[in-house]
C-alpha cells in the first residue's frame, strides 16, 4: 500500500507541473526607448483604505476626514479636461466594495466635486482586504482601451487584515501578487500611502507594492500631511513645475500680497495653492485686468485648510494676488503649473557616435504636442544650458546654449580623448523649468549593443520544493561590443522582490524561492563608459506549498483508499452471538458482523473482563475468536485469543473463576 501512495503522488504531481510548465519562464527584451519627458493626461485610479481602523477607537488614525481634504485637493490640480479617473474605498469585502465609481473621464471643478463628495460619502467598514481592491483597480487601468498611460494611488493606514479568515487571507494575498504581476506586464506604477499613525500599519507592504512596480512609496506619522503627500504624488506622475513663493505672517492690516509671473509658452494652466486659516481672497490681478469675486470663485476648490485656485490658459506675464487674513495667521502659497511643453535634446544629424575629432551639434527644442515650437521669442522668456558628464573619467561640465532663430538653443562637444559623454539639457524662465531627455555620445568608440538574444531569450523556471530554487542567467550573451571583448554588467534597477537578485561578473543570480515576477534592468558598459541597458523579465510561480498540497491530498486520499480496501476485504461473521454475564445474566444477542465488534457493544455490566479492550474478531469461513489485551481464562489456562465454536463457551476473568462471561455462538 505505500508503494500505492508513493505512486498517486507521482502521478498527480506530474500531472500538475506539464500543465502549468509552458506558463513559467524569464524572458529578456531590449529596454524601450526613455521617453522625454512626463505627461499631462493620464488614467488614475484611487484605491482608497475604508477599514474601521480610521475612524474609530482612541487610537483612530484619521478620526477628522483629513484624507478627504487631501484627495480633493489632489483632484483640484488635475487638468480640467483629458485624464480619467476612478476611485475604489474598499475594506474587507469585495463584492461589492464600499465604493467603486468605475474609470471615468473627469472634467471641470463639478465632476471633481462631485467624485470629491462621492468618496467622502462611502464612509468606513471593517478590516483590510488590499490585494482584492488593488487588482481590480489594476484590471480596469489595463482594460480603459484609451492609448493613456495609467497609474494607481493605493492609500492604507494598516496591512492586509482579514482577521481569523485565514482562507480570506490567503486568497487576498494571491490577488495582490496577481495585481503587481499585472501592473508590470502593462507598466503600470502604483503609488503607495501608508498612513503611519496606527501600531498595525505596516509601510513594509505598501513599499513592496511600490517599489516591484516602478512606483514611490510615501510615509506619513500624522493625518495633517496627506495633503503635502498626495501633492507629492501628483507632481511625481504628471508633467508639472513648482513655484515654491513664500510663507508668511499677516502683519497687523491682515493684508498680504503675492507676485508670480506665467510664461508664453509652458503653463497650461496654473494652479495657486494656498494653505492658511480664515483667509479670503482679496484680489486677483491678471496682466490686464482685475477679475471679480465670482470669477475667483468659480475656479476654486477648497479641502481644509487648502484652496487651490485654477487658472486654464492664464494670461501670459505678471499676476498679482491679494489676501484678507487675520494678524498673526500663518499663510503659505505654492504655484504649480500644469506644464504641457517639454525640452526635447538631440544632435542636428541625430547622430551617436562620432570619429574622434568631430564635434557634435547640439539642439535643445521645447515641443507641445509633437511639434517644436518655432516662435523666436521663446528665447526672451526661457534660458537653456546643456550638461556634459564625461564616462570614462566621471567628469562633469556644464555650458550655457545660444538661442538660434528658431525658437530653439544650440551647442557643440568637440572631446579631443576617446570618450563617451552622457548629455542631458534644461531649459527655464522664473517660474518654469523642464528637464530634457537623455543623449549618449561616442567620441572614436562605439557602444555596446543587444544581440538577439536579448530579444527571443525565453527562460524555463519552475519552483517546487526540490527545484527551481535558485536561477542563474549568463547576461554576457545579451550583449556584443565592436570594440571590448569584456564588458562591465551591473543591475540598474530590480522589480523583484527586494535582496532576491544579484550579479556576480556576468552571472545573474535570482533567488526564485524567496522572489516573485518582476524585472531586472542588467547595464552593459564598456572601457570608455559607454552603455546599453537591457530588461530581464521573470515569471516566477513557485509551486512548493501547492505541490506539498498536493502530496499531502494525495497521501490522504490514498490512506481513505486503503482504509475503505481493507475494511471491505475484512472477513465476516454470519452468526449470532449471545454474551451474559455469569454473575447476574445479564446479556444481549448480536446477528451478522464484520471485523471486530467490542465487548462493550453487550450491556454485560461488571464481569471481569474489559470491554473496551475485549472484542470479538471474524475469521475466514465463518469462524470467531474472542480477544483481549490483558489475559482471560479459558479451559483453564491464561489466554488473550481463543477459537469460539458453535455452542456455549466460558470465559473467566480470574483464575480462581469468580467473575466471567458466557458466550453462546449460533452459526
Amino acid at each position: 500500500m505505500k508503494g500505492g501512495i508513493r505512486k498517486a503522488a507521482a502521478v498527480i504531481m506530474t500531472v500538475t507541473l506539464l500543465t502549468i510548465l509552458g506558463a513559467i519562464s524569464v524572458s529578456a527584451s531590449a529596454v524601450q526607448p526613455y521617453s522625454h519627458g512626463k505627461l499631462s493626461r493620464f488614467n488614475i485610479q484611487l484605491v482608497i483604505d475604508g477599514s474601521g481602523s480610521l475612524v474609530n477607537g482612541s487610537g483612530a488614525t484619521d478620526p477628522n476626514g483629513l484624507r478627504y481634504d487631501a484627495i480633493n485637493m489632489f483632484l483640484a490640480l488635475l487638468t480640467n479636461e483629458g485624464n480619467n479617473v476612478g476611485a475604489i474605498v474598499f475594506d474587507d469585502k469585495s463584492n461589492p466594495f464600499i465604493l467603486n465609481t468605475g474609470l471615468k473621464p473627469l472634467l471641470g471643478k463639478e465632476e471633481k466635486i462631485d467624485l470629491s463628495e462621492q468618496i467622502r460619502k462611502a464612509g468606513t467598514g471593517n478590516d483590510t482586504d488590499i490585494g482584492s481592491a488593488l487588482y481590480a483597480a489594476v484590471d480596469e487601468l489595463v482594460n480603459a482601451g484609451n492609448g493613456l498611460p495609467s497609474a494607481v494611488i493605493l492609500m492604507s493606514d494598516g496591512r492586509t487584515d482579514l482577521g481569523s479568515d485565514k482562507d480570506a487571507l490567503e486568497k487576498s494575498l494571491d490577488r495582490k501578487e496577481e495585481a503587481i504581476e499585472l501592473a508590470q506586464e502593462n507598466d503600470i506604477p502604483i503609488y503607495t500611502l501608508c498612513l503611519n499613525a496606527s501600531p498595525v500599519a505596516d509601510p513594509s507592504e505598501l513599499s513592496e507594492i511600490a517599489s516591484r512596480t516602478n512606483g514611490e512609496a510615501i510615509e506619513v506619522n500624522k493625518a495633517e500631511d496627506l495633503s503635502d503627500a498626495f501633492r507629492q504624488f501628483y507632481t511625481l506622475i504628471f508633467s508639472t513645475s513648482v513655484e515654491n513663493i513664500q510663507e508668511d505672517t499677516f502683519p497687523e492690516s491682515g493684508q498680504l500680497g503675492y507676485d508670480f509671473e506665467v510664461p508664453q509658452y509652458g503653463a497650461e494652466e496654473v494652479n495657486i495653492i494656498i494653505n492658511a486659516q480664515s483667509i479670503s481672497m482679496d484680489a486677483l490681478s491678471s496682466p490686464s485686468r482685475d477679475w471679480t469675486r465670482e470669477e475667483v470663485q468659480d475656479c476654486t476648490m477648497k479641502g481644509g485648510n487648502y484652496w487651490v485656485i485654477k487658472l486654464v490658459n492664464p494670461e501670459p506675464g505678471p499676476w498679482h494676488i491679494d489676501l484678507k487674513g487675520v494678524k498673526g495667521d500663518k499663510s503659505m502659497i505654492n504655484i504649480l503649473y500644469n506644464v504641457n511643453t517639454e525640452a526635447v535634446l538631440e544632435t542636428a544629424n541625430g547622430a551617436s557616435e562620432y570619429s574622434l575629432g568631430e564635434k557634435a551639434q547640439l539642439k535643445l527644442s521645447l515641443v507641445q504636442e509633437g511639434n517644436a515650437i518655432t516662435d523666436p521669442n521663446v528665447s526672451k522668456e526661457y534660458q537653456a544650458e546643456a550638461t556634459f558628464e564625461n564616462l570614462s573619467t566621471g567628469n562633469v561640465s556644464t555650458v550655457t546654449m545660444t538661442p538660434d532663430n528658431n525658437g530653439g538653443f544650440t551647442c557643440e562637444l568637440a572631446p579631443t580623448d576617446y570618450s563617451t559623454y552622457k548629455v542631458t539639457a534644461k531649459a527655464w524662465c522664473n517660474s518654469i523649468s523642464m528637464d530634457s531627455n537623455e543623449l549618449q555620445l561616442n567620441f572614436g568608440n562605439s557602444a555596446p549593443t543587444l544581440t538577439k538574444e536579448a530579444n527571443d531569450a525565453v527562460i524555463k523556471v519552475v519552483v517546487t520544493p526540490l527545484t527551481g530554487r535558485k536561477k542563474t542567467v549568463d547576461v554576457s550573451k545579451y550583449f556584443t561590443d565592436a570594440q571590448d571583448s569584456d564588458l562591465t554588467y551591473s543591475i540598474v534597477s530590480s522589480t523583484l522582490v527586494q535582496d532576491t537578485a544579484d550579479l556576480d561578473g556576468s552571472t545573474l543570480k535570482v533567488n526564485t524561492a524567496k522572489s516573485k515576477s518582476g524585472d531586472v534592468i542588467i547595464r552593459a558598459t564598456d572601457s570608455q563608459g559607454s552603455y546599453v541597458d537591457t530588461k530581464v523579465r521573470f515569471k516566477v510561480t513557485n509551486l512548493t506549498i501547492p505541490i506539498i498540497a498536493i502530496i499531502l491530498g494525495a497521501i490522504l486520499i490514498a490512506v481513505i483508499i486503503a482504509l475503505t480496501v481493507r475494511k471491505l476485504s475484512q472477513p465476516a461473521f454470519r452468526g449470532t452471538v449471545r454474551v451474559s454475564n455469569k454473575s447476574n445474566g445479564m446479556g444481549l444477542t448480536l446477528g451478522a458482523f464484520k471485523g471486530k465488534l467490542k465487548l462493550s457493544k453487550f450491556p454485560v455490566g461488571i464481569c471481569g473482563l474489559d470491554a473496551k479492550t475485549t472484542y470479538f474478531e471474524a475469521k475466514r469461513n465463518n469462524g470467531l475468536e474472542i480477544c483481549s489485551k490483558r489475559p482471560f481464562y479459558f479451559e483453564g489456562r491464561a489466554v488473550t485469543r481463543a477459537r469460539l465454536f458453535e455452542g456455549r463457551s466460558e470465559v473467566w476473568a480470574d483464575e480462581a473463576q469468580t467473575m466471567g462471561i458466557d458466550i453462546d455462538v449460533m452459526v
